[in-house]
């Protein structure tokens, strides 16, 4: 059984590898790279860990169910009559089950395959990426202090000292990965975002607004001939992350959700950082019309994002400097 499982798992992989380097240009245009990683990742785990402990766990089971079927039918013959039709319901269940699961399995893998995949593969690779630098420069430092610690008289430094610094040389790897994941997570860049379900739940997850208020909020967003050009208009469905929609039609339905709930803050963290300059000057002036009158905390570092505002908190060398009126006449060099 074992040898079997080896003998699959190789050849799976060998057929697998070979069609990957024969396939031409155009399988890569119409195959999604997650589909291709989860056959290259999670299938190819499963036979090499799964396949071998299901088909033993398999058979034992079906030696099981032969002996206590042969058992039953030497101790009352005539329940063997009803081991024929139990057997042969069995069986049908069987094949029907794995039909369907066999299916069941083939989409989930499709459809996960391209959003699941591609951030585990990017994910580890980091971490890969990452783990090594601070290994090598951890052990950098830990072998610089060591041929110190030889080379250096003995009466220089205690030893007491040496072992502590040998010790945290030891743990220095770890609290530099540690503190540059923390900064990673508070620097990374956050998109807008959309769920799996309908427009109409995106824009009013709550379904506290009649369509008539949703099609305004889409009108003042500058979406409205978009979503109308649909087939199933608010109704339609919108993938997961919303990866059918760009980053800033994404923005845009966001600021729907904003203009629908009607609060009176509103924080923005570079909202137009990665939108197209059209998008742009789409958002910009929804914040002139719509929100005049609400208060509009924004975090920029271009000039013509905080040109509208009232105030502008300037940061400069890691030091915040006063408070500015946005006033032409003033000539600051921060807004020039």
């Amino acid at each position: 059984m074992i040898f079997s499982g080896l003998l699959s798992a190789q050849t799976f992989f060998n057929k697998m590898f070979d069609s990957i380097l024969r396939a031409p240009m155009s399988f890569f245009d119409i195959t999604p790279s997650g589909r291709i990683l989860s056959r290259a990742s999670s299938d190819q785990e499963k036979i090499d860990f799964s396949l071998v402990y299901n088909a033993g766990t398999a058979v034992s089971l079906c030696i099981s169910v032969f002996t206590i079927i042969v058992a039953t039918c030497q101790a009352a013959w005539p329940s063997f009559i009803l081991v024929l039709p139990l057997l042969f319901l069995n069986i049908r269940y069987q094949n029907l089950y794995v039909a369907t699961s066999r299916e069941l399995t083939r989409l989930q893998g499709v459809t996960e395959a391209p959003v699941i995949d591609h951030f585990k593969e990017t994910f580890l690779g980091t971490q890969t990426w990452l783990g090594f630098r601070m290994d090598l420069i951890g052990t950098v430092i830990l072998s610089a202090t060591a041929f110190l610690m030889v080379i250096l008289p003995s009466d220089f430094i205690s030893k007491e000292l040496v072992g502590m610094s040998i010790s945290g040389g030891l743990s220095l790897n770890s609290m530099l990965l540690s503190t540059i994941s923390i900064i990673c997570m508070i620097e990374n860049d956050m998109e807008p975002a959309l769920f799996e379900g309908t427009l109409r739940n995106n824009i009013d997850p709550a379904g506290l607004y009649s369509d008539a208020e949703i099609w305004q909020a889409l009108n003042s967003c500058q979406l409205k001939d978009l979503v109308a050009s649909k087939p199933e208009k608010l109704d339609t469905r919108v993938a997961d992350m919303g990866n059918d929609w760009s980053v800033g039609q994404k923005q845009l339905l966001c600021f729907c959700r904003v203009l629908l709930k009607g609060s009176q803050i509103l924080f923005m963290d570079e909202a137009t950082s990665s939108v197209d300059p059209q998008t742009d000057a789409t958002i910009h002036s929804i914040i002139r019309k719509k929100f005049a009158n609400y208060t509009v905390i924004s975090i920029a570092h271009r000039i013509p994002t905080v040109k509208d505002s009232d105030r502008v908190l300037v940061l400069d060398a890691g030091m915040t400097s006063l408070l500015y009126p946005i006033n032409p006449a003033l000539h600051l060099p921060y807004l020039s």
